[in-house]
């Protein structure tokens, strides 16, 4: 709280960051600083690395190809099982799904029957893989950060 007196703990991630933050600061500022200013501390804690130890990867577990088809089995409605189906192979991520338009999935259609024509005939050249751009969340702060996918 404002006042101080309710503690929340911090992850690994921000401590690690913090840390970091306070190493540069003592070693390109503190302990040896640019030309002109003076030098405000010997002592250089950073001086044999980090202060904190290294935070623990979260790592992401994907989902298992049995717990895919287990959310399958027990969809109601066609959409939620092609919604499940595109998430899977597209990787598109839950937060994503929303931006996704209707137009961007028509263009994924028509994209994918692109046709070369060739003196009487037409040709048309299948595409097992068609990209869509997804307006995506992982961008600094709360920016979009746009990507492909296939």
């Amino acid at each position: 709280d404002k006042k101080g007196l309710d503690k929340h703990a911090l992850g690994g991630k921000t401590l690690a960051n913090r840390d970091a933050t306070y190493g540069r600061f003592f070693s390109e500022f503190l302990c040896n600083p640019p030309a002109g200013y003076k030098l405000m501390r010997e002592e250089n804690p950073y001086e044999n690395g980090s202060l904190v130890v290294a935070a623990k990867e979260s790592l992401i577990r994907p989902a298992l190809f049995t717990d895919i088809e287990a959310l399958i089995f027990v969809a109601n409605h066609e959409r939620e099982k092609s919604l499940i189906q595109f998430m899977y192979d597209s990787g598109v991520r839950r937060a994503e799904v929303k931006d996704i338009s209707q137009e961007s999935i028509l263009q994924l259609s028509r994209e994918s029957r692109k046709s070369i024509i060739m003196d009487d005939n037409t040709i048309q050249i299948p595409s097992d893989y068609v990209s869509i751009e997804i307006k995506g969340n992982k961008g600094r702060g709360r920016e979009a950060k746009y990507r492909y996918t296939v």
